[in-house]
């Protein structure tokens, strides 16, 4: 088995931001990105798992003209993979892949009627050869 653990933290700020209400923002980001890769030899399956948080806040440079903006995303990942070479016999290499995502962003421009935080699930499917 081999296994790589990986993890990234930032923040930071890129200026300002002027929207297209024309008011103007100072913009401020923090990160973390970490993930699991993992790949059993004597099988050849390899599972990964990643988890993504991103803040970004958008200060007002003039508070009494605007409001603050905060942006919150949240991305858990999943990804399996199996060379098909260990359980049949193949001229190529052939790998099927199954990923799962699942993703959740509050901010207030982001928000259904009802106030809930959007949430998305995404599935595939691939076959590499």
């Amino acid at each position: 088995m081999i296994t790589t653990l990986e993890s990234s933290l930032a923040s930071g700020g890129g200026g300002s931001f002027v929207s297209a209400d024309r008011h103007s923002y100072k913009n401020q980001v923090r990160y973390l990105v970490t993930s699991l890769d993992t790949r059993f030899q004597s099988t050849s399956t390899g599972v990964f798992v990643a988890f993504h948080h991103v803040d970004q806040n958008l200060d007002p440079v003039d508070p009494a003209s605007s409001v603050a903006e905060s942006i919150e995303f949240e991305r858990l990942s999943l990804r399996l993979s199996q060379d098909l070479g260990v359980l049949m016999s193949v001229a190529s290499d052939w790998t099927v892949q199954l990923n799962f995502e699942l993703s959740r962003a509050s901010s207030p421009t982001l928000t259904n009627q009802d106030g809930k935080t959007m949430r998305r699930i995404l599935g595939g499917f691939a076959v590499k050869f």
